[in-house]
């Protein structure tokens, strides 16, 4: 939970999902959000946004959990959102897929390289927020889309493996060396 990782644009994205649902019809919307991760530096913003947004009893946050908790996490998640500004590789996103979630992703970092066409791509800029919350609200409305994604999350993850970067590694050790 720290400023790069997007999370105040996340909560008030969510905040519009939320608000924006008649009826708010708790067998279909009855979502909340769940931000789990240590509490890094300058979190108190987004620690109070759902405070100020009004949405305090939707918005969950767990700190830091064991690899069993973030397991369950996964396999309790409806949509995986990664709104970072950057990452590095972005390994949860594929945690998700791996876990049979379906993602949505900025186009932050790389990204949109790991998530390929196996997830949805907002793109970061002034309509972040707004394009995000329109992108959680057509997932969660569209079965049909949320298992394109699941499939092709399945697929996606099937790409990464430790084996595969270990043996693409020692071929660019091997090309470079000679």
């Amino acid at each position: 939970v720290q400023p790069r990782k997007n999370l105040t644009a996340l909560i008030e994205a969510y905040g519009d999902f939320v608000k924006g649902i008649p009826d708010q019809d708790p067998e279909k919307y009855g979502y909340k959000l769940v931000i789990a991760g240590s509490i890094g530096w300058m979190a108190q913003d987004i620690l109070s946004a759902p405070s100020r947004l009004g949405i305090q009893e939707k918005v969950v946050f767990t700190g830091r959990v064991a690899d069993l908790e973030l397991s369950n996490l996964y396999l309790g998640a409806q949509i995986y959102v990664q709104p970072s500004i950057t990452e590095g590789f972005g390994l949860p996103v594929l945690e998700a897929m791996n876990a049979g979630v379906p993602v949505i992703s900025s186009n932050g970092g790389a990204l949109p390289e790991v998530v390929g066409n196996a997830g949805l791509i907002v793109e970061l800029g002034v309509m972040f927020r707004t394009e995000l919350a329109k992108t959680i609200k057509k997932l969660v409305e569209n079965p049909r889309l949320r298992q394109k994604l699941i499939d092709a999350g399945e697929n996606r993850v099937r790409e990464y493996s430790w084996g595969k970067v270990a043996k693409e590694t020692l071929k660019l050790l091997i090309d470079t060396a000679y």
